[in-house]
């Protein structure tokens, strides 16, 4: 009765759910697959999912009991239901039709929906990107950064491995596993920034220490059940008060530093922000209005075909020039535009751009396709794309400065006399860079 209560009523759920939808779609001439029936069934199969999954595995493992002649099996979850008997069949094949259509089918529906929207979701320039075409969807990538499209089917995955498909194997071996698992889970949030923003990034590594402290203590109280020895004795009670506290004081770390450092390192909604702020102060003094931004997604690995840094030491991601026939150009990238981020890094300083870009381009696998952030001062668009012209071509860094080629992630020293532009400038030191 449970098995059934939590498998079929969803989906019948569902099913009426989208029959009206399909009624309202042919009387009223609308797009089926927009609006909120269709957005609300598949919330409902995904926030279902680990529960529904844990009752359908909980219907597969028997467990052996001996009546003093022969060996018995009852169902683990139910002792009162003997795993010979025609009640169990009838459990076992609902559950192996369910396995396929909520544990294996809802990730694979998932998949397929995002991998039809991919790239919507990685040029997208907010969170639920463009609602004309995600709004079905965006719930299920909206934490997620711009280009791990795929993210959420992997949490999906990650959740039943540590809370559903662990019930299938043995009882000895099941902490073991969920062990592995949640270590696995924990390098990986720690190493990939999969998240929109820091501070989510942060919030998932934080649950993922969690996570491993509950496991370690279910592996210690396991071990305190097998080996019977005073010297070996721990108190569940201090178990649980030590989990508490590291709980608490692992969120009480997570909250100071968010509160320290605002969450920056994927937003794509004021990834900006910080850098932003700070152009906005420098350029007060010019009594200049509130600059905008502007975010296009361009190829890293084609080369950008701007030469920046050369007008303006202070800001050296400022764009002195764009260069003809090249993607800057095609894109629509104006002269006087400052970078202020990158895939939805901030960014500062040559360093911190050069870093960006070559992170993004030894990602194997991965399109080397991302979105800059661009910050726009009035003004900057009715610019003639080339304002180190006014000085001799733009281009030129002379008098022993570093001409530093971020594309090719080299750096180079530029002796003095020698002209590594377009044009030659004397005797100031320039901070040029060519892409």
């Amino acid at each position: 009765d449970k098995l059934m209560l939590t498998t079929l009523v969803p989906l019948g759920i569902s099913a009426v759910v989208l029959c009206a939808q399909a009624v309202r779609a042919a009387v009223w001439k609308v797009d089926m697959n927009k609006g909120y029936a269709l957005q609300g069934v598949l919330m409902l199969l995904f926030y279902l999912l680990p529960a529904t999954s844990t009752v359908i595995f909980s219907a597969f493992p028997c467990a052996t009991f001996h009546d003093g002649e022969k060996e018995v099996e009852f169902m683990r979850a139910d002792h009162s239901i003997e795993c010979s008997g025609h009640k169990h069949e009838r459990i076992y094949t609902l559950a192996v039709s369910m396995a396929f259509v909520f544990p294996l089918g809802v990730p694979l529906l998932m998949l397929a929906l995002l991998a039809q929207r991919r790239e919507a979701i990685v040029s997208r320039t907010t969170r639920r990107g463009d609602p004309r075409e995600l709004e079905t969807i965006s719930f299920l990538f909206r934490n997620f950064a711009t280009h791990y499209w795929w993210a959420p089917v992997f949490d999906m995955f990650r959740r039943l491995m540590l809370g559903s498909f662990v019930i299938l194997i043995s009882p000895g071996l099941q902490n073991m596993i969920t062990f592995a698992v949640a270590v696995i889970a924990l390098v990986l949030t720690r190493e990939y920034s999969i998240h929109y923003d820091s501070s989510t990034d942060l919030l998932a590594y934080v649950a993922s220490i969690q996570i491993v402290l509950a496991v370690v203590s279910l592996i210690c109280q396991d071990i305190n059940a097998v080996i019977d020895s005073p010297d070996f004795e721990m108190d569940p009670d201090i178990v649980g008060t030590m989990l508490l506290t590291l709980n608490i004081a692992l969120l009480g770390v997570f909250l100071a530093v968010v509160r320290i450092r605002p969450a920056s390192n994927n937003s794509n909604i004021g990834a900006a922000s910080s850098a932003s702020a700070v152009a906005t102060n420098s350029d007060a003094n010019l009594g200049q209005s509130d600059p905008e931004e502007r975010r296009i997604v361009m190829d890293v690995g084609l080369g950008m075909g701007w030469k920046r840094g050369g007008a303006n030491v202070e800001h050296p991601l400022d764009i002195d020039e764009v260069l003809p026939g090249k993607q800057a150009e095609h894109e629509g990238v104006k002269a006087g535009w400052r970078i202020v981020a990158v895939d939805g890094v901030n960014v500062a300083t040559s360093e911190e751009y050069t870093d960006a870009v070559t992170r993004i381009k030894r990602r194997e696998g991965q399109t080397t396709k991302v979105a800059f952030t661009f910050l726009i001062r009035p003004g900057d668009d009715d610019r003639d794309g080339n304002r180190g012209a006014e000085d001799g071509g733009g281009g030129g860094d002379v008098g022993g400065g570093r001409v530093i080629d971020a594309d090719a992630g080299t750096d180079t020293e530029a002796e003095a006399g020698e002209d590594s532009g377009s044009g030659t400038r004397h005797g100031v030191f320039q901070h040029t860079v060519t892409q």
